[in-house]
């Protein structure tokens, strides 16, 4: 049975590194495809975890989904870029954990800790190559916007991405 927890503490922080390296790889290796361009994961990955304060309450949350042995096998990151809007990144769900409904069940979640953390507004951003992406978060009530301030994103990767946000029912948060 799968299960997805909050993360409170860093406690898995190798099993964790290990999924969001997967998430990256594989970003990366579509992002080359369709634009020729090759940034370098371990920096992105650094920037993840030498930032990690940012995903964490208060000011943020970390979900994890996990299988039976405990082993990480999903997560997603939510963090504040605003007083009203909050940013949901790294969403992965392991290959062999795919088509069981845990990438909505981790939006979910991360949804309902945006509420949560007063957010009125969620953004993200996705590849243009990922459209199962693009599906789910449609269903969630996310559209496509133009690219925000508050993105990381090298500016070169833009033509590369696409840019959603969600309008929350903050009265669902408590």
């Amino acid at each position: 049975m799968t299960r997805i927890r909050p993360l409170g503490v860093v406690d898995d922080i190798t099993g964790l590194k290990a999924l969001v390296r997967a998430f990256l790889a594989h970003e990366l290796a579509q992002l080359k495809q369709v634009s020729g361009l090759a940034p370098a994961l371990e920096p992105l990955l650094a920037g993840t975890f030498d930032h990690m304060d940012r995903y964490m309450p208060p000011r943020g949350a970390v979900r994890v989904a996990e299988d039976d042995a405990a082993r990480l096998i999903g997560c997603v990151f939510l963090k504040t870029i605003r007083g009203d809007a909050a940013e949901i990144k790294r969403l992965y769900v392991r290959p062999e954990a795919r088509g069981a409904g845990l990438g909505r069940q981790l939006m979910d979640a991360a949804l309902q800790d945006a509420r949560r953390l007063g957010a009125a507004r969620v953004l993200l951003d996705t590849g243009i190559y990922d459209t199962a992406a693009h599906r789910l978060y449609e269903a969630l009530g996310f559209r496509h916007i133009a690219p925000y301030p508050e993105s990381e994103n090298d500016p070169e990767l833009a033509p590369y991405l696409y840019y959603m946000a969600c309008e929350l029912d903050t009265d669902r948060a408590r």
